[in-house]
């Protein structure tokens, strides 16, 4: 009996052996594919035109690319196809000024624009419009701000048709300076995200909206050092939003400069937040997917990084990854397996064979679901990314700008 039982911690202790054996081969193999040098390819470019005024927005309808902004103090939109002719283009004129600064595809593909209008005229009350302080509290990064004015103190909210007319235009009045940043929308409503200025800085807010286009009045979080940049609506009648802040919020404090921040509200509350800090570094959060991908940056002095993670339903971080840029990373997730990041990319990339760039240079890294660089492509000509939409019809659609010029390009893999 006691030779039985040598011989079976002998064997428990070989079957051991053996099975770290391989496991440790496993691992060194995935680590190896990991870690197998990638090409840098060039992304098909479709359209680049002069840097005039504004660095225009971008949306992916179908096989529709739709830019928006604004010129003249009013919001415009202009389409164009895949070859870069245009398609439609219309202003979101009104008896008010106003800007066009976000937008996103209503589940019957009408487009849904969000921005700022001037309803200092309008206002059944005297409003005292009183000088406020830049409301983008990390307002050094390198990126193109709109002026702040002080009598942009609305919400704005147009509904267009896939054909460019105008269905509907819908206010809220905040009384105060306000900034969209950008909006959400799914079958049981839509959700806008932004900054409000306070009278000794900016506070976030989140607006909700049904599909009528009714406003209902903002939820606000922060007092004073606080930025909404993204959002994002489930059918579980949730919201997550990220963004930035440098001031207390749900009860957990600032760890940093800034912080970059993700939250979820149900029901008009905050049910969870959590907060990404680095030690005396300007954090924020500048995009969130579907799937919780989010892209930012991080600041310290003058030094930059993009900042990539991917966090769980729960909010626990799944794999992340940051890289020596100019500003912030814009993400994109297509599929559960699927993810893309587009940033300013100015060092080498562990894993990319021939990427070295002597100057900012736009790039677009893909993920798989585990956080594996899948695939690399340049936007040359550009050095900051600007907007990253997808539709099954075009794929993945890009738009970089550089001091002079504003591209867009397309990934096409085949």
């Amino acid at each position: 009996m006691i030779v039985r039982k040598n011989w079976h911690k002998i064997t428990v202790k070989k079957t051991v052996i053996v099975l770290s054996i391989i496991s440790s081969l496993l691992i060194q193999s995935n680590a190896n594919a990991a870690t197998k040098p990638l090409a840098v390819k060039n992304l098909s470019p479709i359209s680049t035109s002069p840097l005039t005024q504004e660095v225009p927005k971008m949306l992916v309808a179908g096989n529709t690319i739709v830019l928006y902004g604004s010129e003249n103090n009013t919001g415009y939109l202009r389409a164009i196809k895949s070859d870069g002719t245009e398609i439609w283009k219309i202003s979101l004129a009104s008896s008010q000024e106003n800007i066009a600064t976000a937008a996103a595809l209503g589940p019957d593909g009408s487009i849904w624009v969000a921005g700022s209008i001037s309803l200092v005229q309008a206002s059944d009350t005297n409003t005292i419009m009183t000088p406020t302080p830049p409301i983008n509290p990390d307002g050094v990064v390198a990126e193109p701000t709109l002026p702040l004015r002080g009598d942009l103190n609305g919400i704005a909210l147009w509904k267009v048709s896939p054909a460019g007319q105008v269905l509907g235009n819908y206010y809220f009045d905040c009384k105060t300076t306000v900034l969209v940043t950008a909006i959400a929308v799914n079958a049981q409503g839509i959700s806008i995200v932004g900054m409000a200025a306070t009278e000794n800085g900016n506070k976030g807010f989140l607006a909700n909206s049904n599909n009528q286009g009714i406003i209902s009045p903002p939820i606000y979080l922060g007092a004073v050092d606080t930025a909404l940049e993204d959002v994002q609506r489930f059918s579980d009648g949730t919201i997550v939003v990220a963004g930035s802040s440098g001031e207390t919020l749900a009860g957990k404090k600032v760890a940093a400069i800034h912080d970059g921040i993700l939250a979820r509200f149900k029901n008009n509350k905050v049910t969870s937040l959590i907060r990404s800090s680095a030690n005396k570094t300007s954090r924020s959060w500048r995009s969130v997917t579907n799937s919780l991908f989010l892209g930012g940056y991080v600041q310290s002095g003058n030094k930059f990084e993009s900042a990539l993670t991917k966090f769980s339903p729960t909010f626990v971080p799944s794999w992340t990854y940051r890289f020596a840029s100019n500003g912030t990373a814009l993400t994109l997730t297509t599929s559960s397996n699927s993810h893309f990041a587009f940033l300013g990319s100015t060092g080498a990339v562990k894993g990319l064979s021939t990427w070295k760039p002597v100057k900012a240079t736009g790039l677009l890294l893909a993920f798989d679901g585990k956080g594996l660089i899948t695939g690399a492509y340049s936007a040359p000509g550009t050095s900051m990314p600007a907007a990253i939409g997808y539709s099954k019809e075009l794929g993945v659609i890009v738009l970089g700008y550089s001091q002079t010029a504003v591209s867009i390009f397309r990934l096409i893999t085949r």
